[in-house]
């Protein structure tokens, strides 16, 4: 079981939040060996770019439109873990061109043009008030509409 301490304490809204940073020292000595050997490679899920990260035995696929992790399969294939959506995806920076008659035009439908296996939500989850949506701000926070660059 990981240990959990607080790091930081976050103030939003006028409310106060403690963070808490998972130490996973047992289950990472446990699977050094697996960790340790995993290999990152640029790839592609469903016509879209992605990063895979394979140790030979499991793979797992993230998205760099949107971070979501789209796969989590035996290394060379095998069956999805994962929910994929029946649709056509895009990446988030070619969302303005998506067909609004299949996705609507809500912040909502913006997300579901690009979604995949798992949603990376971050920083908030669900629709944000009224005051952030004419701020800009977008359905599940940021990270899921932008493209992220891998290093």
């Amino acid at each position: 079981m990981p240990n959990f301490s607080a790091d930081c304490l976050i103030e939003k809204s006028g409310l106060l939040f403690r963070c808490y940073q998972p130490v996973f020292s047992t289950i990472i000595s446990e699977f050094s060996e697996i960790v340790m050997h995993a290999k990152v490679s640029l790839a592609t899920f469903r016509g879209r770019q992605a990063v895979a990260l394979s140790n030979g035995h499991i793979e797992l696929i993230v998205l760099t439109g949107g971070g979501h992790i789209a796969a989590i399969r035996s290394a060379g294939g095998g069956v999805n873990a994962l929910w994929e959506p029946n649709w056509p995806t895009v990446d988030p920076n070619l969302r303005s061109f998506i067909d609004t008659d299949v996705f609507g035009d809500s912040l909502e439908g913006q997300l579901l043009s690009s979604i995949a296996g798992h949603n990376l939500c971050i920083d908030v989850f669900g629709e944000q008030s009224p005051g952030e949506c004419d701020a800009g701000l977008t359905f599940h926070g940021e990270a899921g509409m932008v493209v992220w660059s891998s290093a």
